[in-house]
């Protein structure tokens, strides 16, 4: 197997529904397997956010006034994604 074939991918997620229980993408980062970063973007929400879950995200809402659309992001992601071997933490979640 070739290094090129592996990809990194990691989702920060912040919290949407009754007290902000529901999980809505907020950062998508992907980088090679040097760690190099081929895409990091905010997201824009898709729903009222209810926690920015800030202890463990760091986020605020300043942090989505230049977001992009989720589904620009979506379809960046999954452009990066195709063909390769996706390596990451809690992946089940992230490809959601």
């Amino acid at each position: 197997m070739s290094k090129k074939e592996f990809i990194g991918l990691s989702c920060i997620t912040i919290g949407t529904g009754q007290g902000g229980t529901i999980s809505m993408l907020a950062r998508v980062s992907v980088v090679d397997t040097r760690g190099n970063v081929l895409y990091d973007a905010y997201v824009q929400p898709t729903s009222k956010v209810e926690s920015y879950r800030f202890a463990t995200t760091g986020l605020n809402k300043t942090y989505f006034d230049n977001a992009v659309p989720f589904e620009e992001a979506q379809l960046t992601v999954a452009r990066w994604l195709a063909g390769k071997i996706v390596v990451g933490h809690q992946l089940w979640l992230d490809l959601q």
